[in-house]
Parts: structure tokens; sequence; C-alpha cells
């Protein structure tokens, strides 16, 4: 089954706390759950961010996102052939559009900048389609990594990029700052 939308301001529980009944690991039921994980805050604003898999505060973040056809519906209007009511959606090339792909790798990188706001990107980069080809989801590997401090004052770059099929599609410098 898929797990209902939630809104922007709502938490995104980890699986684990889904799992194990709304508790995340190392609390116990019925008392005020454990302190909060790094970059825990941030988490109820990332409405598309993924499953992650790795996080060292302030350092690097690997997040697994799954692109599925019953519930990313935009990939609907993203579609390199259009054959409507002739091919179902997955024979006609759903790919993801390069705005989505920053706003996974913004996303990702905002797990290491808790607190700062987004101020754009450079050196954005698609390097291949990400691309539902005869197949209703594909799984997607996000990683950022805190870049060298920035010669601008008040900026702080993250690197991110997605893989998909264990092979790099995007990449961005992500920038943030106050």
């Amino acid at each position: 089954a898929v797990p209902p939308r939630r809104g922007p301001d709502e938490p995104i529980p980890s699986r684990a706390a889904e799992a194990n009944g709304g508790q995340r690991e190392g609390s116990s039921p019925g008392l005020p759950p454990t302190e909060a994980l790094p970059g825990e805050e941030t988490l109820g604003r990332l409405p598309v961010l993924g499953e992650i898999e790795r996080l060292v505060p302030g350092q690097e973040a690997s997040i697994r996102r799954t692109l599925d056809l019953s519930e990313d519906l935009y990939l609907r209007d993203h579609l390199f052939i259009h054959a409507p009511g002739v091919k179902a959606t997955e024979e006609c090339l759903p790919v993801l559009p390069m705005t989505v792909s920053m706003e996974f790798m913004a996303e990702a990188a905002a797990l290491l900048v808790p607190g700062l706001g987004l101020i754009g990107f450079e050196e954005v980069r698609a390097t291949r389609w990400i691309a539902l080809e005869n197949v209703s989801s594909i799984e997607l590997e996000i990683t950022a990594k805190a870049a060298p401090d920035s010669a601008r004052p008040g900026v702080q770059p993250v690197q991110a990029a997605i893989f998909c099929q264990g092979k790099l599609s995007a990449s961005a410098t992500v920038l943030f700052g106050s």
C-alpha cells in the first residue's frame, strides 16, 4: 500500500519509526521520543526526500528515493512518447524533469546545513536521462557532500549528485546562506 501524502509542515517519520508503530528506535512506547536526530527538524520541510541511508551531520548524506508512476503522478505529464489511450504510461518513457532533479539535490544538501536557506545552484549538469523505461518504478541514490568553504562570505556550498542504476545522472553545487 502507498502511504498517504504528508502536508509540507508534517514531519516525515523514519522508516524504522513507521515500522515501530511511530516510535523512533531507542524510544519507549508512551514516553516522549529520544533526542532529535541531526537534521531531523529539517525533514518536515523536505516533501520529496526519500529514505535517508546515511547522514553524517555537516559532512555527507545518502538518500534512496524510489520514483513510482503510481505515487509520483507528475511523471505522467513528462512522457517522451505521447500516446494516451494507445500505450500504457510506462511504455511512453516517462522522464524526470531536471527541475525535479534539482529539488531532490537541494533537499539532500539541506540536511547538511540546517537553518540555512537555499540561495542558488552552480555547475548544474545533466549527464543522462532519468527515465522509467518499460517499468513503473526505479530507484535513485541522491548524495550530498559538504564542499570546501566558499570564498564568498555567508555562502555554504554543498556538492550533490543523483545516480540512477549506479550511473551519474545529474550533479550540482547547491548554495545556501542565512
